[in-house]
C-alpha cells in the first residue's frame, strides 16, 4: 500500500538525542557574538552608506522581528523540551523529512553567514594593515578565517565554548568603554 505525502513527511525513522555541552552562559554568548559579527561588525557600514541617518530605524525594525522570533522559540522550547534547536523541533512536528530540510537550511544559513563573517573580518583586517589590499587578498584572508575557526570547530565544543566567551564579552567590554568615553565626551 502507498503510503500518503503527509505520512511519510510525520514519519520519524530514529529517535534523535543531543548531549548538552553549553549552558545558559555559553549559549547567551553564541547569540551575543552573533549579534556583535554581523550587526555591529559587518553590516552596519553597509546598512548606513544606504539608510543614511534613518538608520536606526532598520535596526529597531530587526530588533522587533527578533523578539518575536525569540518568543516562538521560547514557546517551542516550552512544548518540545529538547535539545537540539530547529532541527528537533522539526523533527518532533514535521518527522524526519521536515527535520532534514530544516537542517541543511539551517547549515545553508550558516554556510553563507560564515561567508559573510569571514568577508567583513577580511575587510577590517586588511584596513588594519594600512594600506589597500586587492580582491583576491580578501579572499584569501577570508579562506585562511574559515579555516583557523573549522579547525577550533575540530577541537571540540569546550574548547570552542571558551573561546567564544573570550571573544565575545571582551569585545562587548570594548564597546562598552567606547560608548562610556563617547558619552562623557559630547557636547
Amino acid at each position: 500500500m502507498v503510503e500518503s505525502i503527509h505520512e511519510i513527511f510525520k514519519k520519524k525513522v530514529v529517535p534523535v538525542t543531543f548531549e548538552r555541552n553549553i549552558g545558559l552562559f555559553g549559549a547567551t554568548s553564541i547569540g551575543v557574538g552573533a549579534l556583535l559579527g554581523a550587526g555591529i561588525y559587518v553590516l552596519i557600514g553597509l546598512a548606513a552608506g544606504i539608510a543614511g541617518p534613518s538608520v536606526w530605524l532598520s535596526y529597531l525594525l530587526c530588533g522587533v522581528v527578533a523578539f518575536f522570533t525569540t518568543l516562538v522559540f521560547a514557546e517551542l522550547a516550552r512544548i518540545v523540551p529538547v535539545t537540539g534547536g530547529g532541527y528537533a523541533y522539526a523533527y518532533k512536528t514535521l518527522g524526519s523529512f521536515g527535520s532534514f530540510m530544516t537542517g541543511w537550511f539551517l547549515a545553508l544559513g550558516s554556510i553563507f553567514a560564515c561567508g559573510l563573517y569571514a568577508i567583513g573580518f577580511a575587510e577590517y583586517f586588511s584596513s588594519l594593515l594600512g594600506y589597500e589590499v586587492s580582491g583576491f587578498g580578501i579572499k584569501f584572508i577570508s579562506l585562511l578565517t574559515v579555516l583557523l575557526v573549522t579547525l577550533l570547530n575540530t577541537r571540540g565544543t569546550k574548547s570552542g565554548d571558551r573561546i567564544q566567551k573570550g571573544l565575545t564579552w571582551g569585545s562587548v567590554l570594548i564597546l562598552s568603554i567606547l560608548i562610556i568615553a563617547s558619552l562623557t565626551n559630547l557636547e
